[in-house]
């Protein structure tokens, strides 16, 4: 058996797929892929950088390998490399730092950094980036739905925001490349394929020719046995009467993440956002006129500079008003070199007891969607089997967590299933038998 590598992942589904198709570049040399609590040889750790809290973990991820194995090589890519590579190059163990390009060396880097060489440092300025880079992917470890990276990089000029400094510039990925990936992920049997990008809204920007999101679903949406397509997140402006229209081709799944950030106006333009919220409530209210059963889930950003008690209720009350199936809530946090660092930042207490009142309200609106699914059957995609023996956990379409009992044999595949009960973070459902039309 060749080498023991441990691949970890913080941050996006983004990140998520360049870490499998780093993986598949070790596992075609002949090393063997291990957890990343596993005594290891290489630990191979790819990084976010969206929040201070991003890179202390990434810092804690080091030292942990360190604790593991003292003698392992450290590979450490992505946002934080990119945005500071010395000081990741001088932890203790970091062998390789890469940026968010030219993965494709990483293999490479590590069999010279064991043939005695120094730490090798391969970040390329990230305005310098200007083509997509392919790492195709075969297949996803551990997983029933196959996350696929059709877009990199942003153009957008979000003040709280380091992805553009870090990512560069907005690059697409070839629709044929696209498809092609799409192909070998079904014929591999993965029923769910999930877009993702950095700016996934930007897909099609830099291509010839009239390409967008929604042209690119109508061109992987009849490859042999792909069942759903899921887009994982787009901005208000995005959502384009073109891209509602997927939503209705019956194997695009009927969810839709769109970041709100604020529900106030005057923090929207301090944010430096493209809309004010009658805009994104407009834009909601097309969408679900759309698409029965749509679930809408979003992003929301507490305790940003200038954010005063009335500008978070404004936002409370406008998040509970759209009636969100989830929300994401971040604390902000001041990153270095973007425009909002250089504004007052809030008291970290602040911004705590802000973050907790708006989470309380997340959980209550969670709650709610749920059990509006109560008594209807919904097609799951049966992920694994859960802890307790004989039961399945799995998702709707609508992005929606259910617990069913069933044999561990139906693990990956679509099933029809009533739903029960409701909870927080799942619902509870039993395997219908009966096939039927399941949005009606």
């Amino acid at each position: 058996m060749g080498k023991r590598v441990a691949l970890e992942t913080l941050g996006c589904k983004v990140n998520q797929y360049e870490t499998e198709a780093v993986g598949e570049l070790f596992r075609r040399r002949g090393y063997r892929l291990v957890e990343p609590w596993e005594a290891a040889d290489i630990y191979v750790l790819n990084t976010c950088t969206v929040t201070s809290a991003s890179d202390r973990k990434c810092r804690q991820a080091i030292r942990r390998y360190r604790r593991l194995n003292p003698e392992a090589l450290i590979v450490v890519m992505g946002c934080y490399t990119q945005h500071a590579p010395d000081e990741i190059a001088a932890l203790p163990g970091v062998a390789v730092v890469v940026g968010v390009d030219q993965r494709g060396q990483v293999v490479d880097l590590v069999e010279k950094a064991m043939a005695g060489g120094e730490c090798a440092q391969l970040v390329s300025p990230a305005e310098s980036i200007q083509e997509f880079e392919e790492l195709p992917i075969e297949t996803f470890r551990g997983r029933t739905r196959a996350f696929i990276k059709v877009q990199d990089g942003c153009n957008e000029h979000c003040t709280y925001c380091k992805v553009r400094l870090v990512r560069g510039p907005s690059r697409s990925r070839d629709p044929l490349a696209v498809k092609a990936e799409v192909a070998r992920l079904a014929q591999a049997g993965f029923k769910e394929i999930v877009l993702t990008g950095v700016h996934l809204g930007g897909y099609g920007q830099d291509l010839p020719g009239e390409w967008d999101l929604a042209r690119l679903i109508h061109h992987i949406r009849d490859v042999d046995g792909v069942r759903r397509i899921r887009i994982s997140s787009v901005d208000p402006h995005e959502v384009t009467p073109e891209l509602l229209a997927t939503l209705e081709l019956g194997n695009v799944c009927r969810h839709l993440h769109i970041p709100l950030q604020s529900g106030s106006d005057k923090i929207l333009r301090l944010m430096g956002r493209k809309y004010t919220a009658g805009q994104y409530a407009e834009i909601v209210a097309r969408a679900r006129a759309k698409v029965p059963g749509l679930a809408i889930s979003t992003d929301i950003i507490v305790g940003f500079p200038g954010e005063e008690e009335e500008d978070f209720l404004a936002t409370l009350t406008f998040v509970r008003q759209m009636e969100f199936s989830r929300l994401h809530v971040f604390a902000y946090s001041p990153r270095p070199n973007t425009p909002a660092a250089r504004l007052q930042d809030l008291p970290k207490k602040v911004k705590e007891e802000r973050s907790q009142r708006m989470i309380q309200l997340g959980d209550e609106l969670q709650l709610a969607f749920h059990q509006q699914l109560v008594g209807r059957v919904e097609e799951v995609l049966l992920e694994a089997p859960t802890k307790e023996p004989g039961l399945l956990e799995g998702l709707t379409d609508n992005y929606v967590r259910v617990v069913t009992a069933g044999p561990d044999h139906l693990a990956g595949s679509l099933a029809p299933v009533r739903i029960l009960a409701a909870h927080r973070d799942h619902v509870d459902g039993e395997l219908f038998p009966v096939k039927q039309d399941l949005r009606r």
